[in-house]
């Protein structure tokens, strides 16, 4: 079975497009939308809370070499709104 590591290999970078939104590899101008997903309580709540700054900057760090990271523009305006990831988890 191919791993999903292995699978977003073979088409990354991808875009997912629908009538109303947009997926696109995050970039680097992405910085500011990230780090308020990251630091907000309300989307953060069932994640461990906010993230640190460090943490903010390490994933920045990270991208746009993360295969599987999107950020969703809506088409009607093209506001970045949020993020979407495909991963694999250890089910451990």
């Amino acid at each position: 079975m191919t791993s999903v590591a292995d699978a977003l290999g073979l088409v990354w970078p991808a875009e997912l497009r629908t009538d109303r939104l947009h997926l696109r590899p995050v970039t680097a101008e992405d910085g500011p939308l990230v780090r308020e997903l990251l630091t907000d309580t309300r989307v953060r709540a069932y994640l461990g809370g906010p993230a640190s700054e460090e943490r903010v900057a390490a994933r920045l760090a990270t991208y746009p070499a993360t295969a599987g990271a999107w950020t969703v523009v809506r088409v009607a305006d093209h506001q970045a709104v949020a993020e979407a990831a495909v991963a694999a988890v250890d089910a451990e």
